[in-house]
């Protein structure tokens, strides 16, 4: 009689073929406009991802006309993982926001990158990352 898993137990994530994978979006300058998805990545059949770490990060770099809410999403279909907003016209304020461990997405999820700015005129500058470790499932 065996005991355990046919073939020994499961290997670690760590030790599932593990490979690095970044998606990212970053712009200066960028007119106002609706949301845009600018990034995505979707998890492929027989893997997992796991997400080391996210940063988002906006940056008003011309006054606005007319100030409206700006934002980066770091998103999935059914997980926020970090969202961003962004209201003030001073030129040169900065709205950031990190995390590390985000969580494991599974084969077939969608994670975004996406922007928006609802002001009248203006610019801003925009930075979206997401860093994922991919391994077998």
């Amino acid at each position: 009689m065996r005991v355990g898993f046919p073939g020994g137990p499961r290997l670690e994530w760590y030790d599932r073929g593990p490979s690095e994978v970044s998606i990212d979006y970053t712009a200066a300058n960028v007119a106002p406009h609706t949301q845009v998805v600018r990034a995505t990545y979707t998890v492929p059949t027989g893997k997992k991802a796991f997400c080391s770490r996210a940063y988002s990060e906006l940056i008003r770099s011309a006054a606005a006309t007319t100030l409206g809410k700006a934002a980066v999403l770091l998103v999935t279909s059914t997980t926020l993982i970090i969202v961003n907003k962004h209201y003030d016209n001073t030129v040169g304020r900065r709205e950031w926001a990190a995390l590390s461990m985000g969580g494991i997405f599974l084969a077939g999820d969608v994670v975004t990158v996406q922007t928006y700015d609802l002001s009248t005129g203006g610019t801003m500058d925009y930075i979206g990352i997401i860093g994922l470790m991919e391994f077998s499932a």
